[in-house]
Order: structure tokens, then C-alpha cells, then sequence
């Protein structure tokens, strides 16, 4: 996890596109930047995506799904289908780019 900083994101998602199989879903749990600018760092921008949980994680069940413009409907199928195995209720939003 780093901070709300684009850079810092930007840095650390292109990072991990690299070292990452292709197939990998890269998940953000930022609340403030977009998921698409985020996207926009990596080689899969298909695979990137907003999974905002809510504090305090443990007790709180809302978790905010936010998929980028170029999130593939399979990437936002699986992480919806990952927050309903964790017990989540998901709100799904759309990204501000």
C-alpha cells in the first residue's frame, strides 16, 4: 500500500504490470484517483481496478467497486465475485478521471 499520490500509484502499479503474470487483477484501494489514470501506468489497463473497503474493514461490509474506463467486464465479474466470498456488500461507481 503507499499513499494517495498519483506518482507513487502510477510508480508502483507499473511496477508490479511488469513483475506480475499477465492474467493478474492489480487492485487499488484508493478512494481519490482515478482508476483510470492509475490504469494508465501499466501494460493492462483491462486488469486495473478501484476496490475501495470501507473502515473499519473488519466490521464494515460496503466495499465501492470502481472500474476504469478501459476495465474489462471480466476483471469487474471476479472482483465483484472476490468482495462477495469476503462477506462484502458491493456498491458499484463510476470512475472520475
Amino acid at each position: 500500500a503507499v499513499s494517495e499520490n498519483l506518482e507513487l500509484k502510477n510508480s508502483l502499479f507499473r511496477d508490479l504490470s511488469k513483475i506480475t503474470r499477465p492474467e493478474v487483477i492489480l487492485a487499488t484501494n484508493t478512494s481519490s484517483i482515478s482508476i483510470t489514470k492509475i490504469a494508465a501506468a501499466t501494460d493492462r489497463p483491462e486488469n486495473v481496478i478501484g476496490m475501495h473497503f470501507m473502515n473499519p474493514v473488519p466490521i464494515m461490509k460496503l466495499v465501492e467497486i470502481i472500474p476504469g474506463l478501459a476495465t474489462s467486464n471480466e476483471t469487474l465479474e471476479t472482483t465483484l465475485e472476490l468482495a462477495k466470498n469476503m462477506g462484502k456488500t458491493t456498491a458499484q461507481s463510476n470512475d472520475q478521471p
